[in-house]
């Protein structure tokens, strides 16, 4: 099947996208729009299941840097849907890809992270190293990982003083938990910036690099993008230049897609995600109540 074939056939089988212009695949967001904590999202099973059925290429985007692809997977699958490992396109990978970029093989990277994301640096030949290590880092990179301390902050603001370009994955404020919010990697990712005045280059969503990235993982040019969050889903989708769906599963609802900035506003609000197949042209924040 050719690519305009295919762009065809996602058209017509996502209906409601259908005035939003052709899609080619679809990107979703997980926490609160594939799972809630232990539950899956009622309708996310339906959805992959006649999205693979149909033929249409899809990935996840998350945030999340402190597990890898492979580990994102696993989860997804063990609530008994379909994911593999190149379908997950997490904001450590998409880190690392850039900083390789921008620095040569074998350069010094000081993490502040997890495995996960030491291992994404070193599979582009970077070499991460840890605080106290006493190399000089030509960079910083901060993820989020539960067992960073009072030292791995202190040695990080002293490397970027000193000259460090300063990155990190995400700036999520917080982060969904059983006991509910707590504060996630943007939340430390200020304290670093606070004391040293530096903002760092952020490659997760709502940044068009991770959302990019993600399409291009999944062999799409113009996909979907949805999810549960305004400010990270919707407006990276939007960054990219990709049709956004806010599904109203998660964190944000339609009187806060009202008061968004246009950055953040979504092409077409879905109670469920089931409701992308429906033969409508879509909701505005003004028809949704």
């Amino acid at each position: 099947m050719n690519d305009r074939a295919e762009t065809r056939t996602a058209s017509s089988v996502l209906a409601a996208t259908a005035h939003l212009g052709p899609v080619d695949g679809v990107l979703f967001d997980l926490d609160g729009v594939i799972y809630a904590g232990p539950e899956v999202v009622p309708g996310a099973q339906e959805t992959l299941t006649r999205l693979g059925e149909a033929g249409i290429p899809y990935g996840f985007v998350t945030n999340n840097a402190s597990r890898s692809a492979e580990d994102i997977a696993a989860q997804i699958r063990s609530y008994g849907l379909p994911a593999e490992a190149a379908q997950v396109t997490t904001s450590a990978q998409v880190a690392a890809r850039a900083l390789a970029a921008e620095f040569p093989s074998g350069a010094p990277i000081l993490t502040l992270g997890s495995p996960a994301l030491a291992d994404c640096l070193r599979e582009v030949g970077l070499a991460p190293v840890a605080a106290g290590s006493g190399t000089v880092p030509a960079a910083v990179v901060q993820g989020f990982h539960r067992e960073l301390n009072w030292y791995d902050f202190a040695a990080a603001c002293e490397a970027i003083r000193a000259g460090a370009a300063y990155w990190a994955t995400n700036r999520d404020i917080s982060m969904p938990t059983d006991r509910g919010p707590m504060p996630g990697n943007g939340s430390f990712v200020r304290i670093v910036e606070t004391i040293t005045g530096v903002e760092p280059t952020v490659t997760g969503k709502p940044s068009a690099l991770m959302i990019t990235a993600a399409a291009a993982a999944i062999g799409v040019q113009r996909p979907l993008m949805i999810g549960d969050r305004l400010d990270t889903d919707i407006a990276g989708g939007r960054a990219a230049g990709y049709p956004t769906a806010l599904v109203l599963t998660g964190i944000h609802q339609v009187e806060d897609a009202r008061a968004a900035g246009a950055e953040a506003q979504p092409d077409l609000i879905v109670a469920a995600l089931p409701e992308l197949f429906e033969p409508v042209t879509g909701r505005s924040t003004e028809e949704t109540s």
